[in-house]
């Protein structure tokens, strides 16, 4: 498998990604070899692309809340709360969404943490843009803010340096620390307690002028906290402080654990999918019936147990469950 032979690979040493290059067409029909695509799309096509392989043989009408339990979402997964509050009688509607990933504009900022502020920042809904309140049942000037209400595991934040039109590029650099914190940027109705801070394990850059040609490199730091620069076949040890001065166009921040737990600020779920599989319409028999999400609040703790765990074999899911996750 790749993992396994790049875990065996010896140091300074690098190979060719040919099993998953060799596969790309399942994950994305539209990409082709030796053409440029971009990277953030690649990185979502391919969580899909595990999303479909972690639910094949599940009842395809199980709750969406349900699905949003595999070992894609214990990894990547969020929720992000949308709140648009009355000014008239203070009424709030509380939307939510899944969180993969977040996107941030950098227009106007030259720090990730003005950019998160950005993000979170409340907007008045005046004029036109009035919101009917379901109290008043009227048309009222609001305050509409989108937080974070639940914390994902691992953290991915891209930064919005492609012009949507003419393919133009935001080239400056925008300041991103090791060590990240978001209680600031959590929904105060939130369950979370923390822990709040994240850790930068990698950089993925853009070198280039625009979104139509370039070509793109990265900086991982291993478990034992040393810095790689990964660029196609060379494989260098670098310093923090050359990490810290990238033009970064993905960030990957790890979630550090919380007090007394040496594994993840995310408790681990137990049940495999095989046991989901055995029950009735593939659900299991302790999942608890569960209305569509469509916006609504999602549960303060895990909705029943998860389709996939975090101790099947990782490199079952992604080197052969992988072959049944072609889009129809």
């Amino acid at each position: 498998s790749h993992v396994g032979r790049a875990l065996s690979k010896r140091e300074n040493s690098s190979i060719s990604p040919k099993s998953i290059v060799g596969r790309l067409k399942l994950v994305a029909k539209h990409m082709r070899i030796g053409r440029q695509e971009d990277a953030h799309e690649f990185l979502r096509l391919l969580v899909d692309a595990f999303q479909r392989s972690l639910l094949h043989g599940i009842d395809p009408k199980i709750d969406r809340r349900i699905q949003e339990t595999t070992l894609a979402h214990q990894i990547f997964g969020g929720y992000l709360q949308s709140q648009v509050k009355c000014s008239r009688c203070s009424h709030e509607s509380n939307t939510f969404e899944p969180l993969l990933d977040l996107s941030l504009d950098i227009q106007a900022g030259s720090t990730i943490a003005k950019a998160l502020r950005s993000f979170t920042r409340p907007e008045m809904l005046t004029k036109d843009n009035r919101y009917k309140c379901e109290k008043c049942s009227k048309l009222v000037e609001a305050t509409k803010q989108m937080t974070v209400y639940r914390l994902p595991r691992t953290l991915t934040l891209q930064l919005k340096r492609f012009s949507s039109f003419g393919g133009g590029k935001i080239s400056r650099h925008v300041e991103f620390p090791l060590s990240l914190s978001m209680k600031g940027y959590v929904s105060a109705n939130s369950p979370e307690r923390g822990p709040y801070e994240y850790s930068l394990y990698a950089v993925l850059v853009h070198s280039g002028g625009s979104c139509r040609s370039g070509h793109y490199y990265s900086f991982v730091k291993s478990s034992a906290g040393v810095w790689y620069e990964l660029n196609d076949s060379s494989v260098r040890q670098v310093s923090e402080r050359t990490v810290l001065g990238q033009t970064a166009y993905l960030l990957f921040y790890e979630r550090c654990p919380g007090k007394g737990d040496s594994r993840s600020a995310t408790k681990p779920v137990e049940k495999p999918a095989a046991e989901l599989r055995a029950t009735t319409n593939g659900h299991g028999r302790d999942i608890p019936s569960a209305k569509p999400l469509n916006g609504q609040k999602p549960a303060d703790n895990d909705y029943g147990k998860p389709v996939a765990t975090a101790s099947d074999d990782m490199e079952a899911l992604l080197e052969k469950k992988l072959r049944l996750a072609e889009p129809t």
